[in-house]
């Protein structure tokens, strides 16, 4: 069967959809927020902290979709049990 895309009809930003395309290029590793920033908007000029914003709103537009804190860290995606 094939894994669906949660994000397929998502209302999410540019930036939210980047985010977590990356983060489920690279599932189970932990990616601090910088790497995650240079990731998705290398020239961006705010700080570290605008990651927690976009992950919020990812967190509130898809509910439980395997994006997990690193607390002190970073993030990681953990790809479903199910899908496995």
């Amino acid at each position: 069967m094939e894994e669906t895309n949660p994000i397929e009809n998502a209302n999410l930003t540019p930036t939210e959809r980047a985010l977590f395309e990356f983060m489920r290029l690279h599932p189970g590793r932990v990616l601090s927020r910088r790497e995650l920033l240079d990731a998705v908007s290398p020239d961006s000029p705010s700080g570290e902290r605008i990651v927690d914003v976009h992950i919020a709103g990812l967190r509130r537009k898809l509910g439980d979709s395997g994006v997990r804190t690193a607390w002190g860290v970073g993030y990681f995606f953990q790809a479903s049990q199910a899908a496995a």
